[in-house]
């Protein structure tokens, strides 16, 4: 868990001096969608041809993430299912799981 370190600056001594350090929680947004993608559309990614897929979020907004984080969810007959994706403050994904699972 990350950590919020405060110092504060003293002219006198001129050196800093450490007032706390308390754990903190990062930000985190989530995004829902559905998909529905069939095998043959996703082996465009293992041929190197796709690196993104662009989905439709449940409130209109697109949002594209690497093709390989939808990995795990493969199956013989695709990729299809409601998605939550989750990231920290700096769009760096944090998790991706299928609701229902």
């Amino acid at each position: 868990m990350p950590l919020r370190v405060v110092y504060l600056f003293c002219p006198v001594a001129r050196n800093y001096w450490l007032i706390n350090a308390l754990p903190y929680t990062v930000p985190m947004r989530e995004y829902h969608f559905q998909i529905a993608l069939s095998a043959e559309r996703y082996l465009a990614h293992y041929q190197g041809v796709v690196r993104g897929i662009v989905v439709t979020l449940v409130d209109g907004t697109r949002l594209e993430f690497p093709a390989e984080n939808l990995r795990p969810f493969v199956s013989r007959e695709g990729v299809y299912g409601q998605f939550v994706l989750r990231v920290d403050a700096n769009n760096k994904l944090q998790s991706l799981r299928r609701m229902g699972d």
